[in-house]
């Protein structure tokens, strides 16, 4: 069996996807950008890096209406919808931490550095 407790899967992908965010935006690879700039928001909201993330997902959610036009879609049903969810799950943890500062929940007041 292995053991997990220490692992540290998210903090490593947080730093390797976004380096491919730019080796294939400078390929000029649309699609594999657009993955993992996906993967690199995904990776950063794991990691409580909710700037990072809405960050990386507008930069997906752009690059998919700039191509909306084009012959073959950049992202297909699906991707949209798990992009969508993705910055939803940011948006609802900002949200909640804002309401919890604003109404002096003293655990989120104390987390709050």
């Amino acid at each position: 069996m292995i053991d997990l407790r220490n692992c540290q899967c998210a903090e490593v992908l947080a730093t390797v996807f976004p380096q491919l965010v730019k080796h294939w935006k400078a390929c000029g690879n649309k699609v594999k950008t657009l993955r993992y700039l996906t993967e690199s928001g995904a990776a950063a909201l794991a990691t409580s890096c909710n700037m990072r993330a809405l960050s990386y997902m507008y930069e997906a959610r752009t690059m998919i209406e700039q191509t909306k036009g084009d012959e073959e879609p950049l992202a297909n049903e699906e991707e949209k919808a798990r992009l969508e969810s993705l910055i939803g799950q940011v948006s609802r943890g900002a949200q909640t931490i804002l309401t919890c500062t604003k109404t002096g929940d003293p655990y989120i007041t104390m987390l709050s550095c």
